[in-house]
C-alpha cells in the first residue's frame, strides 16, 4: 500500500493547468504514434494497385498466314495490355516511350513495360514452329523506392505466364481455325461418298431414278452380257442357216446342171424330173435366204442394244472414275489438314516471352535500398531522445540582454551536434562496413547534416514553444513522417491522409535526395532536398527566436518552479 500511496504522490506533482493532461498525453501519444506506423504498413502488396504506372505499346497488328483458311489477324501488344490491367498489378497508364522515360527517372510512375514493335510479328514466327523468343522490357529505378522495384521485379517475373495465357489464346483460335477447316473437308468427303453409294442422276427415258455408281455399273455389265449372249445366238442362228442355204444352192446348181446334160442328151423326161428339182431346190435358198435375213435383222437389234447399254456404261464409268478421283483429292487435302503435333517436351510448357529487367539506377542490395530512409529515420529518433536533456531555453539565458536569435542558436546547436554526428556516424559505418557504395558520397555526407539540422530545428522549436507538449508534438510528427514520407514502400499504398501530407514533410525531400546519392538519379532531388531542408532549418530558428523573445515576458508561475520552465 506504501507503494501504490508514493505513485499516487508522484502524479501529484502534475498538478496545473497544462500538467494535468501529462498522464494521459504519456499513454496517447504513443499509441497514436504506433497507430500511424502500422496504418501505412497495414497491405503494401495488395494497395501496390494504387502505384502508378505506365504501358508503352509500341506493337503493330500482324496477318499470321494460315496453312488452311484465312489468315488470323495478331494484336499481341493489345491483348497483353489489357491483360495486365485486368489484374490490376499497378495504376496502369498508356504513354509514349520517351514520356514513360521521363516520368520513370523522376519518379512519376514506379515501372514500365515496353511491349517493342515486331511483337506480334515474332510471336507469329514462333507459332508457325520456329524457334522463337520475344523479348519485353520491364524497367525500374530504384532511386524511387527500393521495396517498390522489388515488388515490381516480382511482377516482372509473374509477366512471362500472363504473356504465356495471351499466347495460348491465339494458338487455340488457330487451332480452331484448322480443325473448322477439317471439318469442312470431312464434310465434302462424306457428301462424296454418299453420292457414290446412293447417286441422283437419272437414266435418259427412265421413269424412276436408277442405281448410279457402282451399282448402276454393275446392273449395266449384267444387262449388256445378256444382251452379247442374245447376239451369239442370233450370229449363231444366222451361221446354220447360211450354211444350209449354201448347201441348198449348190445342189440347185448340180440339178441345173443335170438338167442341162439332159437336154443336150434329148432325154425330156429327165430334164423335166431336173426342172423340178431345181425349183424345190432355189425355193429352198430362198426360205433360207428370208431365214438368214431375219436372223441378220435380229444381230443388228442385238448390235444396237448393246451399244445403247455401253453408252450409259461408258458415262457412269466416266462419273464413278470422276467422283473416285474427287474422293481420292479430297482425302489428301484432309490428311494435309489434319494439323500434327509439335510438342517435343509434353511436360513441360515454355512460354515464348521473355521478360528483361532493366533497373535505371539499381541499388543491388537491400541495405543500399533501404540505406537513405534509415538515415532520415536515424536523425528524427535521435532529435527526440536528445530532446529530453538537451535543447531547452533556460531561465538564464532568458533574463540575459542577448538577443533572442543568438539564445535560439545557442540552445539548436547542442542538439543538431548530437543529431549529426549519430547519422553521419551511421553512413560512415555503412559504407565502410556494409559495402554502401553510394555514387556521391559526399552528397550523401551534406545531406546527412542537412537532414540532422532540419530535424534538430524542427523539435527545437517544438519544445521552445510548447514544452513537454512540444517533445509529445514531436514523436507524433516523427511517426507522421514514418507513414508518409514514402521510406519504405511507395506512398500511394497508404491512405489518402498520408498521400496528401507527403509533398509537405522533411522527410520525404530527404529520402528522395539521399536515394540519388546512393543509387543515382535525377540531381534536382538532390537539390530540391537543400532547399527544403535549409528553409525547414531557417524557419524553425527564426520560430524558436520568437518564441524565446515572448518568454522575456516574466510571470509568476514561470517563476515559481524550475520543473514548469520546462513546459
Amino acid at each position: 500500500m506504501r507503494a501504490l500511496r508514493l505513485a499516487w504522490l508522484e502524479l501529484q506533482r502534475l498538478r496545473g493547468p497544462r500538467l494535468q493532461w501529462v498522464p494521459a498525453l504519456l499513454v496517447v501519444v504513443p499509441l497514436v504514434a504506433g497507430a500511424l506506423c502500422l496504418g501505412s504498413l497495414q497491405d503494401p502488396g495488395g494497395r501496390m494497385r494504387n502505384v502508378p504506372a505506365a504501358i508503352v505499346d509500341r506493337d503493330q497488328p500482324y496477318d499470321m498466314r494460315m496453312p488452311l483458311g484465312k489468315p488470323i489477324r495478331l494484336d499481341v501488344g493489345r491483348r497483353l495490355a489489357q491483360e495486365v490491367r485486368l489484374k490490376r498489378a499497378f495504376d496502369w497508364r498508356s504513354m509514349d516511350a520517351s514520356s514513360a522515360a521521363a516520368a520513370l527517372r523522376s519518379g512519376d510512375v514506379q515501372v514500365v513495360l515496353d511491349i517493342p514493335e515486331d511483337f506480334s510479328q515474332k510471336v507469329s514466327e514462333g507459332l508457325s514452329g520456329k524457334e522463337m523468343t520475344v523479348v519485353v522490357d520491364v524497367r525500374t529505378n530504384d532511386a524511387n523506392g527500393y521495396l517498390g522495384s522489388l515488388f515490381a521485379r516480382d511482377w516482372a517475373d509473374r509477366l512471362a505466364n500472363d504473356a504465356l495465357d495471351v499466347v495460348l489464346g491465339y494458338e487455340v483460335q488457330r487451332a480452331a481455325d484448322s480443325w473448322d477447316e477439317v471439318r469442312r473437308k470431312v464434310d465434302a468427303v462424306l457428301s462424296t461418298e454418299e453420292r457414290l453409294k446412293a447417286g441422283a442422276a437419272q437414266q435418259p427415258g427412265a421413269a424412276e431414278p436408277s442405281p448410279a455408281g457402282t451399282d448402276r455399273i454393275a446392273q449395266q455389265l449384267q444387262e449388256m452380257t445378256a444382251a452379247v449372249s442374245q447376239l451369239n445366238d442370233t450370229l449363231g442362228t444366222a451361221k446354220g442357216s447360211s450354211d444350209t442355204m449354201a448347201a441348198q444352192l449348190n445342189n440347185a446348181v448340180s440339178t441345173a446342171q443335170s438338167a442341162q446334160d439332159s437336154a443336150d442328151s434329148g432325154n425330156a423326161p429327165l430334164i423335166l424330173q431336173n426342172t423340178a428339182q431345181t425349183g424345190n431346190a432355189v425355193r429352198l435358198a430362198q426360205g433360207s435366204v428370208t431365214s438368214l435375213n431375219t436372223n441378220v435383222q435380229q444381230a443388228a437389234t442385238a448390235t444396237k442394244g448393246i451399244l445403247d447399254k455401253l453408252t450409259p456404261l461408258i458415262a457412269g464409268s466416266k462419273e464413278l472414275g470422276g467422283t473416285v478421283a474427287a474422293l481420292d483429292t479430297q482425302l489428301r487435302e484432309l490428311a494435309k489438314s489434319v494439323p500434327a503435333p509439335r510438342v517435343s517436351e509434353p511436360s513441360r510448357v515454355r512460354s515464348p516471352v521473355s521478360v528483361r529487367e532493366i533497373d535505371l539506377n539499381p541499388a543491388h542490395t537491400m541495405a543500399r535500398g533501404l540505406a537513405p530512409f534509415a538515415l532520415s529515420l536515424l536523425a528524427a529518433v535521435t532529435t527526440v531522445l536528445t530532446m529530453t536533456m538537451l535543447g531547452h531555453v533556460s531561465a538564464i539565458g532568458v533574463a540575459t540582454p542577448a538577443r533572442a536569435f543568438t539564445l535560439a542558436r545557442a540552445s539548436w546547436l547542442p542538439l543538431t551536434a548530437v543529431t549529426t554526428l549519430a547519422t553521419c556516424g551511421l553512413l560512415a559505418f555503412s559504407e565502410a562496413l556494409m559495402s554502401l557504395d553510394a555514387e556521391r558520397l559526399w552528397t550523401a555526407l551534406m545531406l546527412c547534416i542537412l537532414t540532422g539540422f532540419a530535424m534538430a530545428a524542427l523539435g527545437h522549436v517544438l519544445k521552445t514553444a510548447l514544452g513537454l507538449l512540444g517533445e509529445a508534438a514531436f514523436l507524433l510528427l516523427l511517426a507522421l513522417q514514418f507513414a508518409a514520407a514514402g521510406g519504405l514502400y511507395p506512398v500511394e499504398t497508404t491512405n489518402a491522409l498520408f498521400v496528401s501530407l507527403h509533398p509537405w514533410l522533411p522527410m520525404t525531400y530527404s529520402v528522395e535526395a539521399l536515394r540519388v546519392a546512393v543509387s543515382g538519379g535525377l540531381t534536382s532531388s538532390i537539390w530540391a532536398a537543400v532547399g527544403v531542408l535549409t528553409l525547414v532549418t531557417a524557419l524553425s530558428l527564426t520560430a524558436a527566436a520568437l518564441c524565446i523573445a515572448r518568454r522575456r515576458e516574466w510571470t509568476a508561475e514561470r517563476l515559481a518552479s524550475p520543473f514548469r520552465d520546462r513546459c
